[in-house]
């Protein structure tokens, strides 16, 4: 379940107003039930059964919990404070069931620099 502190986040996010997805998003060090470290994954699927995240190169699919009703997951994984890779996989609420990265684990593909040039909107590269 996603700790309380997370939830006005997501709502923050479904109304499009949050400013940094990634803070929510994606993947995040936690501390597990027991005390070790472990990694939050979340997602957001609007209109999915279910998710899993599926945890490299091993291929064990964690089920994901719905922590908001529209659509946002969240499992949790032991990870030993070591860094892991991890696919997606969403069943759609038609079936479908589809594996892709998390584009979240990517992290943000603009810089300062290039923030602060849109801003004024002299970015023109």
């Amino acid at each position: 379940m996603a700790t309380p502190s997370v939830i006005p986040h997501v709502e923050a996010l479904l109304r499009a107003e949050h400013g940094d997805p990634f803070a929510v998003l994606g993947p995040h060090g936690v501390t597990g039930p027991d005390g070790t470290s472990a990694t939050a994954i979340r997602g957001l699927f609007p209109g999915a059964r279910a998710a899993w995240a599926v945890v490299e190169p091993e291929g064990r699919a964690v089920p994901m919990e719905v922590v908001h009703p529209h659509g946002v997951f969240e499992a949790v994984v032991e990870d030993d404070g070591k860094p892991f890779g991890y696919r997606l996989r969403v069943e759609e609420g038609n079936g479908y069931t589809h594996e892709f990265h998390d584009p979240y684990t990517f992290g943000l593909l603009l810089g300062d620099l290039d923030l602060h040039l849109m801003r004024e909107g002299t970015h023109l590269d």
